[in-house]
């Protein structure tokens, strides 16, 4: 993973940088190639011998020296270095070798002693700079792939503005965990003059724009639950209009990014397939279910019935969807045309409910609605939208009703001469927006022409909207947990296409889109309560034998449990012992829970064959053979284990220990996992929280 993120952040650089040039522009860079090899291979300390060469040379933002060293005679390394032609900055560095990859899990290094390196290594290259930085201690925590599979420690450093943070300047530092060598870099820092947050708007008005031009409002949000694999509709306060950041200075709103069109509620549609003999239950309900749907003819009927198709067009596609998200099938529809001698075409697509007829979405791309550009619109929006509702009285006459026209704020430049205009209808409920609930409607300005709609509508129970929050104190909720405040942004600027624009904004941080309206949690677009990301630090582990194998196990994010206080003396439950053997197996895996959610943990354990569902216990506390067993069994030596009669006895207590547990026993202390005590395995002793750690990191030293 670590080398596919090197190679993509180099090719990043490149497509920031520019297209490499064959030759030099009129005026030669001020640092020539000579220099800047020399500039790399003394400030790295590179050595390069049984190395081939080359180079480019790119003009774009920068002027940019690409530098790179591949390892000659089959061993695989290499070396990436890019430096500034005007200053001789070293602007990114990626070191990658073979031999550099770990043969343990467990680093020879602390992540403390990573930081010092880092630190050490930027103050080198940017002696100036480095004083206007601070370590950035979340970054850790939103990057934890980075923990226990990785080789490397990351480090990133923001630079600061008078105090106020410009997150798309300073350094990145990889550090490799087992050779304390910088094996990455890169550098950020735009010299030009920043806006002054003197004459920034007060923090006060910042959010009353905020409140007045984006705002939080009560409203119906539609979340897929996995474990019920449905839609699940909740009652939150979301922000109205986006979330986008705010000119420090004018007080304007600024789009420097677009938002995502689309929904994560469109997916997981599969076609089924015919179905053969000796049907299963579930199969005879699909068999049955399909009779019920209308023909593609049908179908298509439908779409003609209100919108024109030309006889020209020919239907070239009829696709049957089955939509298990929403238990709904659906008629896919495509007609195409085209005349190459008159250069002509035009494509339709359209998508037609195959139990109800409900035409869901339609849209046409065809050389009739292309327009001179010195032709004038013929609709002004009043009568485009006059259009659009009309449409949809006819189309829908039982929800049109129930919904209201939402207008968003423009993210692109409103242009001399519309082509169009796009119209968003969106449910209300007892006049609670239900946004998942909604028409788009796009008219054509010169044709007065539909050129495309779309319905997207959950007929799904919507909860109650009693005891809920007011907005006031949803507002106190968002800036008591959420960061309103200053800070720098780079903007894409159109007229130089690139992303040298500066603004300082006031923008909202740390907010995943919902508040509860009742609880006040904070949720994320799955509708789970987000947890408070805060640093894991146990204040009763100092000085206790087990207190290093508790931090390395914190670091990696194994142990995570919630409180000051660790409390290694005490029996470990089943429970957490699981959970934690789970994620060292699946460091991706999270459990979004307003609980601690055990039973996904335990889902995994019984998947992987750890343990079996009748020896789920979760406050049974673990036995040395329990512990065994379960640790053998996740490495897949379950069926060694459980092999009769092979097994010696290497353990004054071997007797005490019953058959079943054996080999467990046996192969847990061979491998070093579980070590022996005085001689005996102590089968049946308890072990403890502490204990527990120290076998997690010897099992860590095995399971690479």
């Amino acid at each position: 993973m670590k080398r596919l993120l090197s190679t993509f952040i180099i090719f990043t650089f490149i497509f920031i940088t520019g297209m490499p040039l064959k030759g030099f522009a009129a005026v030669k860079p001020k640092i020539e190639l000579k220099q800047a090899i020399e500039i790399a291979k003394n400030a790295l300390k590179l050595e390069t011998k049984g190395y081939d060469f080359s180079y480019n040379y790119y003009e774009n933002e920068k002027k940019t020296w690409m530098l790179q060293w591949n390892q000659k005679g089959g061993v695989s390394g290499s070396i990436y270095v890019f430096i500034d032609a005007e200053n001789g900055d070293i602007l990114s560095m990626n070191i990658w070798s073979s031999s550099d990859q770990p043969t343990s899990k467990i680093p020879k290094y602390t992540k403390d002693q990573g930081l010092k390196k880092a630190e050490d290594f930027i103050k080198k290259l940017q002696p100036l700079n480095y004083k206007y930085v601070k370590f950035d201690n979340s970054f850790d925590y939103y990057y934890p792939y980075d923990n226990i599979y990785s080789n490397t420690y990351n480090f990133r450093f923001i630079r600061y503005i008078n105090n106020i943070p410009f997150p798309d300047n300073g350094m990145y530092v990889s550090i490799n965990k087992n050779t304390l060598k910088v094996v990455g870099y890169s550098y950020q820092w735009d010299e030009k003059e920043l806006p002054s947050s003197q004459k920034a708007i007060k923090i006060e008005d910042g959010k009353k724009i905020f409140e007045d031009k984006l705002g939080l409002e009560l409203s119906y949000q539609a979340i897929y639950d996995y474990q019920k694999n449905k839609i699940k509709p909740i009652l939150v306060y979301s922000l109205k209009k986006g979330n986008y950041p705010i000119d420090a200075l004018t007080g304007e709103l600024l789009y420097n990014y677009g938002p995502y069109f689309g929904s994560p509620l469109e997916k997981n549609q599969s076609m089924d397939k015919p179905a053969g003999s000796n049907l299963t239950p579930e199969e005879q309900i699909s068999v049955d279910t399909s009779s019920k749907y209308i023909s593609s003819n049908e179908a298509a009927e439908v779409v003609k019935k209100y919108f024109t198709i030309s006889d020209k067009y020919k239907l070239e596609s009829s696709s049957l969807f089955i939509n298990k998200l929403e238990n709904s099938a659906s008629w896919y529809l495509q007609w195409n045309y085209r005349d190459e001698k008159n250069n002509e075409y035009g494509n339709i697509s359209a998508r037609v409910n195959a139990e109800n007829s409900n035409l869901m979405s339609f849209y046409i791309n065809s050389s009739d609605y292309a327009h001179k550009s010195d032709e004038k619109p013929a609709l002004s929006k009043d009568q485009a939208r006059k259009i659009a509702e009309d449409f949809l009285k006819n189309i829908e006459p039982a929800k049109y009703p129930l919904t209201e026209l939402r207008e968003y704020n423009r993210v692109y430049p409103v242009y001399e001469n519309e082509t169009g205009y796009y119209f968003t209808f969106i449910r209300k409920h007892n006049n609670i927006p239900c946004p998942f609930n909604n028409f788009t409607v796009y008219v054509d300005a010169y044709s007065g022409k539909i050129l495309s709609y779309n319905m997207s509508w959950f007929e799904i129970d919507l909860p109650s909207s009693e005891n809920v929050i007011d907005l006031n104190d949803a507002y106190l909720t968002l800036y008591k947990k959420c960061d309103f405040s200053l800070k720098y942004i780079k903007m894409y600027s159109p007229v130089e296409n690139n992303y040298s624009n500066i603004k300082l904004v006031y923008s909202l941080n740390k907010f995943n889109g919902y508040i509860d309206a009742k609880s006040k949690e904070l949720l994320d677009y799955s509708g789970n309560p987000v947890k408070e990301i805060t640093p894991v630090a146990y204040k009763d582990i100092k000085n206790t034998p087990y207190e290093k194998d508790i931090k390395l196990l914190v670091e990696f994010g194994i142990i995570d449990f919630p409180g000051e206080k660790y409390l290694p003396n005490n029996k470990i439950q089943q429970k957490d012992f699981i959970k934690m053997l789970v994620k060292i197996l699946n460091p991706y895996y999270e459990v979004n829970s307003e609980k601690d959610n055990y039973d996904a943990y335990y889902k995994i354990a019984v998947e992987r064959k750890i343990l079996t569902e009748k020896e789920i216990n979760p406050n049974l506390t673990v036995t040395r053979q329990s512990a065994a067993k379960y640790l053998i069994n996740s490495l897949n030596l379950g069926y060694i284990a459980k092999l009769n009669g092979i097994y010696s006895s290497i353990f004054k207590d071997f007797k005490n220990i019953s058959n079943e547990y054996k080999g467990y026993a046996v192969l847990s202390s061979g491998l070093k996992i579980i070590l022996p005590e005085k001689g005996c395995f102590n089968p049946k002793k308890e072990i403890t929280r502490g204990e527990a750690a120290n076998i997690l990191v010897n099992y860590l030293k095995v399971n690479n």
